[in-house]
């Protein structure tokens, strides 16, 4: 019980982060107050769910065989998942629909998608029972934002933070 309880709450304590911190880079400031209680309050009535399972079977139950079986509560935290990704993805899309600056624009595709392997990882591990896809394919998430990061970093002077000669010349092509 323990692990899967451990796994449970960080994949929503990871969602939950991803949420802020594209709503962070949106605003370019500190978060609201009211944002942060929503997030602690719905990550704390998770918590509790998740750590009474063993005694009444909320998220998961595990059958006298050393089965895992999955309960109702378990498809509706999924949702509540889902929907961050969504909406995470949504504000990020929006933005960039805004915005003027090419490579800014990159930067909020890619926050857009960044979720899109995850969520394929999450929906293969539930059709296909016994698999995990969800980490491999985050991995991946990961591995493109590395890229992402490094290819600015290219493109801009460490030391003023100014854009440098190769990222002018992209500039003006």
């Amino acid at each position: 019980y323990f692990f899967n309880i451990v796994f449970m709450f960080i994949q929503c304590v990871c969602f939950g982060i991803w949420v802020l911190y594209v709503r962070y880079r949106l605003n370019h400031s500190l978060l609201s107050q009211r944002l942060k209680n929503f997030t602690a309050a719905t990550l704390s009535i998770l918590a509790v769910l998740l750590f009474l399972t063993p005694q009444y079977n909320i998220m998961f139950m595990i059958d006298a065989a050393n089965q895992y079986h999955r309960t109702a509560m378990t498809m509706i935290t999924s949702g509540i998942e889902i929907a961050l990704i969504i909406y995470a993805s949504f504000l990020s899309y929006v933005h960039a629909l805004h915005e003027q600056v090419p490579e800014r624009i990159n930067s909020w595709m890619f926050l857009a998608c960044f979720m899109f392997p995850f969520f394929v990882g999450a929906i293969l591990q539930v059709f296909f029972k016994g698999f995990s896809f969800v980490i491999p394919f985050g991995a991946v998430a990961i591995l493109a934002i590395d890229l992402l990061s490094k290819n600015h970093r290219i493109l801009q002077n460490p030391l003023t933070g100014l854009n440098n000669r190769g990222s002018l010349q992209r500039y003006m092509a």
